[in-house]
């Protein structure tokens, strides 16, 4: 069938027809000969070719790959990390400069992280009167994220994928496990978007005690770029330091 408009014109008046009908059910029949014949015309013209058998048989098979338990296990380390990711990126954030922009605003959080918490300001979330916009609030998560990255990634995909195991250990064969970490807990720890929300919030100023803080703002996107960038490396570096005192034998 041609591409062009008069060419789907044509097909729809002849497809219409007995005699169209008649070459389609031809073409989607499941006998080996038409389907020979419907794919040589296929790759002979501009004509669509579909296999309703093979296209059954390969939906079968995703189902059923699917459903295997080994990739439950998969969902099952992915759901969990994630979990674990988004809570410890929501009391990071708490931790190192949230609750102490709450203590200034008179709004304590009555639980076991507030005595401490409350005096730590090192982060900002850029709304409030308190300076230092550019450590975003999710800067210490995204930095913690990254190294994880780092240290799970190491240098090669040769070495074991726990730096801190013996490369005969279960555990460097739990490929769903690897995939929790790495996927789940380090994608849930990191966040771009919340990062630049910030960012463009801080330069619009609408909604900012402090108004418009447009040089903050550019500040906390290069600070936020060099932090992740910086730490992940430093993962890789104590990967591979783990790697050479745990598994010497690989670098002999």
């Amino acid at each position: 069938i041609d591409s062009t408009t008069s060419g789907r014109d044509e097909a729809d008046v002849f497809f219409s027809s007995e005699e169209g009908l008649g070459l389609a059910k031809s073409s989607y029949a499941p006998g080996a000969s038409n389907k020979a014949s419907a794919k040589t015309s296929a790759e002979s013209g501009n004509t669509a070719y579909y296999d309703a058998d093979e296209d059954e048989e390969s939906v079968v098979e995703m189902a059923s790959h699917m459903c295997t338990g080994w990739n439950w296990l998969h969902i099952f380390y992915l759901s969990f990390f994630s979990t674990i990711g988004v809570t410890v990126r929501a009391f990071m954030g708490r931790f190192f400069g949230g609750d102490c922009e709450a203590y200034t605003q008179g709004q304590p959080i009555d639980d076991w992280l507030w005595p401490l918490s409350h005096k730590i300001c090192i982060t900002a979330t850029g709304k409030t009167e308190q300076y230092g916009g550019a450590l975003f609030s999710d800067l210490p998560a995204n930095m913690f994220g990254s190294f994880i990255m780092g240290f799970m990634t190491g240098h090669s995909p040769d070495l074991p994928p726990i730096p801190w195991l013996k490369h005969d250990h279960p555990l460097q064969s739990a490929d769903s496990l690897h995939l929790g970490i790495k996927t789940a807990l380090c994608g849930s720890l990191t966040t771009f978007s919340s990062w630049n929300s910030q960012m463009v919030l801080m330069m619009d100023g609408t909604s900012t005690v402090l108004g418009s803080q447009v040089f903050a703002a550019l500040f906390g996107y290069v600070i936020g770029f060099q932090a992740a960038v910086v730490s992940y490396r430093s993962g890789r570096i104590v990967a591979a330091w783990f790697h050479v005192r745990r598994n010497p034998h690989i670098f002999d």
